[in-house]
């Protein structure tokens, strides 16, 4: 497609989707047009819709829903005329490489898509944050855009969500989510910190000692639309914490942050993780034959000998627990014996008398990073297996506790959550 044409299509699409904001209901024919000029393609033969509506969304309630023969769908805004659903299914057609596209790559696959495509991004994604996560199948990200308020740092309803082939790089599906009519208070600075929103939730469920579980979320709830349970939204913001509590009870709460209200608070099921959350992902080493139970103040904890690496930080496409989809730095092999030797565009691996050619590998910052299942391949004798965790982890399983020796110097005790509570509870 050439780019002027490309230009006149994304023009074409905002004057068409602004023209319909100001309208109660779009018809059949403009929801129509809506897709077409949503894909490009004047000329896209679409059946008639059937219609959806669900009443405790915070948009796009009431949708006009086409479904294609060839299993692609979509969904249309009756009120806006916006595409807020496309799935599309010729894009589920499997390869047989081993190569899957990075997160990096598919983040900006799904930015090029909605840089033309998503009238929420093209408004608010200046201000979007994103996270990838694994996707619904084992060849797919996800990733999800929301849009975070510079003066108080609340993430709102206007959010765009993709499903990214890691194989093809095709956009399997989009969704997109805005506030109708945004609260007032949206940009205000919370009266009430997550610590106080927090400590209120502790105090409700009569916690002696508590800490949190996650990293605490300010939320700024549209004006129009009030979370389904809850009796009301307060002052729109509002507080998402996620605590434990002496006993290892877990408590997801939701507090008014201007008025320091609960506005809701259920149980859920919490057991300490050996593996806690971090901002950058980390190695830890863990021996193999200690695995044991630990009683803490948060419940039973399973743990092991070993420790976490400093400075050593691994790349992770997927957390699916196995290690393909992870690179580990260059120098955790040369620790376990591997001599290694760059030549043109592979580098090569010495072992004992063995010697591999690797030519998939990455490199960041003047880092190497070679696959983590190479290290299970290359030292049989000494890895068990390497595992990675959604917290942000990958777990090196050593055979024998002597191999803890090899990085000694890299050392790093991280406190796990739920070990000891940091927070008193104030009453």
């Amino acid at each position: 497609m050439k780019k002027q044409n490309l230009t006149s299509i994304i023009i074409a699409t905002l004057l068409f989707m602004s023209r319909n904001f100001v309208f109660a209901q779009v018809s059949v024919e403009e929801a129509k047009e809506s897709i077409r000029s949503f894909e490009g393609n004047p000329k896209l033969d679409l059946p008639n819709p059937k219609e959806f509506y669900n009443p405790f969304l915070p948009s796009a309630k009431h949708c006009y829903v086409f479904r294609l023969p060839n299993g692609t769908s979509y969904e249309v805004d009756k009120k806006t005329g916006w595409v807020v659903y496309a799935f599309y299914s010729s894009s589920k057609v499997q390869s047989e490489s081993d190569k899957f596209i990075s997160s990096d790559q598919a983040v900006r696959i799904a930015r090029s898509f909605l840089e033309k495509r998503s009238i929420v991004y093209q408004r608010f994604g200046k201000n979007m944050i994103f996270k990838v996560f694994d996707g619904p199948t084992d060849d797919s990200y996800r990733i999800l855009f929301v849009e975070k308020i510079p003066s108080n740092g609340a993430h709102t309803s206007n959010q765009c969500e993709l499903i990214i082939n890691a194989i093809t790089g095709e956009v399997e599906t989009f969704i997109q989510r805005w506030e109708e009519k945004p609260h007032p208070n949206r940009s205000k600075k919370p009266i009430y910190s997550s610590f106080d929103a927090a400590n209120k939730i502790a105090a409700y469920f009569k916690f002696e000692a508590w800490d949190f579980v996650d990293e605490p979320e300010l939320l700024a709830l549209p004006a129009n639309w009030v979370p389904f349970k809850w009796r009301s939204s307060g002052s729109g913001l509002v507080w998402n914490v996620e605590i434990v509590g002496n006993g290892g009870r877990g408590v997801l709460g939701h507090v008014d942050a201007l008025r320091g209200t609960i506005l809701m608070a259920n149980r859920f099921f919490y057991a300490p993780s050996p593996f806690p959350k971090v901002d950058r992902p980390k190695i830890r080493l863990w021996v193999h034959g200690t695995d044991r139970i630990k009683e803490t103040m948060a419940g039973p904890l399973h743990i092991a000998d070993g420790f976490a690496l400093k400075g050593f930080s691994p790349i992770i496409d997927r957390y699916n627990f196995s290690s393909k989809f992870t690179w580990l730095p260059i120098e955790v092999f040369k620790r376990f014996g591997a001599q290694v030797k760059r030549e043109k565009d592979a580098i090569i691996v010495l072992t004992g008398k063995r010697s591999k050619v690797i030519e998939d590998f990455r490199e960041q910052r003047g880092i190497v990073y070679l696959p983590a299942r190479l290290l299970e391949e290359l030292f049989p004798d000494k890895i068990l297996a390497v595992t990675t965790h959604k917290e942000g982890w990958v777990r090196i399983i050593i055979r024998n506790k002597e191999y803890l020796n090899l990085f000694e110097d890299l050392k790093e005790e991280i406190p796990i959550i739920g070990q000891n509570l940091r927070y008193k509870t104030k009453k």
